[in-house]
């Protein structure tokens, strides 16, 4: 654990612990280093899923944009094949994590930068191997959709990604 610690701190890819968001975030990726660690040499892991399960959830209940893509998940089932503690870069999840945040904001501020959003969801695309050819409606959001709606499409993908919703933190 405290060379998680360490990554954390050394290459400051988690921001400071300054509120609940921030909080959230920090918990979450510490939780998913330690089950990438732990699988990678063999260890059982599976004590820290329901613990990732509750902080995605967590996650996405705090900036969640209520825009819902028609279809999305259902097409998100079908493309997500890795979970969470399943990635080769865990580095690449905490710069998702910290732009969907990011978005999150300007979108609560009113603002529509079209050009995160697509940077959003191009980095979802590529940590979760996304093949676009059978995924329309990501294609269609990639051109036509509005930061709300990727934000939102993102997120969905995150729960898929960790198997559902766990709000109470039980398997």
């Amino acid at each position: 654990m405290s060379e998680i610690s360490h990554y954390s701190i050394t290459y400051n890819y988690i921001r400071p612990d300054h509120n609940y968001l921030d909080s959230l975030t920090k918990h979450l990726m510490l939780a998913v280093f330690a089950a990438i660690s732990l699988k990678e040499v063999g260890e059982d892991y599976g004590d820290l899923i329901p613990i990732i399960r509750y902080l995605v959830s967590e996650l996405v209940m705090e900036i969640h944009t209520n825009d819902y893509v028609n279809g999305i998940a259902e097409e998100l089932g079908s493309a997500i094949k890795l979970r969470l503690w399943d990635l080769k870069d865990e580095f690449e999840l905490v710069d998702l994590i910290n732009d969907a945040i990011d978005l999150s904001a300007k979108i609560k501020d009113g603002l529509e930068d079209l050009a995160l959003a697509r940077r959003v969801l191009g980095s979802f695309i590529k940590l979760f191997s996304i093949d676009l050819s059978k995924c329309p409606i990501i294609k269609d959001l990639i051109d036509n959709g509005k930061p709300s709606a990727i934000l939102q499409t993102v997120l969905v993908g995150l729960i898929i990604a960790v198997g559902g919703i766990n709000y109470y933190g039980s398997g």
